[in-house]
């Protein structure tokens, strides 16, 4: 029950995003594909986790056993500010070295983005998408789910059983930061033309924080990364557009 009423709620999520999403034809064809992956996938992820010797949620197995999980969930909450303050000067860094590498004009933070498009409304839903629901449903979809099946399916085609080693681990989380990054150009545009901006602001980015992602979920698992996942985009999405919608940045 516990697994279907997450594979629910994450098809509610990406049918709400879809409602909202975007106007290009790409973007549409991709949102309906991720949807369709989402609503078959995500109910199996944790047993697909399970299978490859990825740890799902720690917190949750010790709550099922009737265990208390206040402290797993306090440590969870500053080991993920500890690694979001890491991660999130490391996205600006190598946006600059893609920047230089592609010989791109430099697309800097909020000036991509004109001011009169940051209404109230646009921060609240930013607020929602991007620390609350982000790191929820990215994490269930991409890190328990794809990770897991890719780690899995990596398995099954070198003819091994049991839990995954740690190179098919590796190979596996490579392969969901990929798929993440071009899930989030599918459904990040915004009905905005394709252009080099994409490797910046979308491809990039997107691949390097679900990579760090990919291994702090395989290390300590969901609730972790989950809120990894929401300390970074709080602090790294959510505060800078509140500065910049109130001219102070």
């Amino acid at each position: 029950m516990a697994m279907l009423a997450v594979g629910t709620a994450t098809v509610l999520f990406y049918s709400a995003y879809l409602t909202i999403g975007t106007g290009s034809p790409l973007s549409q064809v991709g949102l309906y594909s991720m949807l369709t992956a989402v609503v078959i996938g995500s109910p199996f992820g944790p047993y697909l986790s399970d299978a490859v010797g990825l740890p799902v949620s720690p917190a949750l197995k010790r709550y099922l056993t009737g265990n208390d999980v206040r402290h797993l969930l306090l440590t969870a909450t500053w080991r993920g500010f500890l690694f979001a303050i890491l991660l999130v000067p490391l996205i600006p860094a190598e946006q600059w070295l893609v920047t230089r590498l592609l010989h791109l004009p430099l697309v800097v933070g909020l000036r991509f983005a004109p001011k009169q498009w940051m209404t109230g409304n646009v921060v609240v839903l930013l607020v929602f998408i991007s620390s609350i629901g982000a790191p929820l449903f990215e994490e269930i979809t991409f890190r328990v789910f794809v990770f897991a099946f890719l780690a899995w399916l990596i398995g099954k085609l070198l003819g091994s059983t049991g839990p995954s080693s740690w190179r098919v681990l590796l190979a596996a989380s490579v392969g969901q930061a990929l798929i993440a990054g071009l899930g989030h150009v599918l459904g990040g545009a915004n009905g905005l033309p394709i252009g080099p901006w994409y490797m910046q602001v979308l491809i990039s980015p997107q691949t390097l924080g679900s990579l760090a992602l990919g291994f702090v979920y395989w290390r300590y698992g969901l609730e972790t990364s989950m809120l990894t996942h929401f300390w970074a985009n709080f602090l790294g999405n959510v505060v800078p557009v509140w500065l910049y919608y109130h001219h102070l940045l």
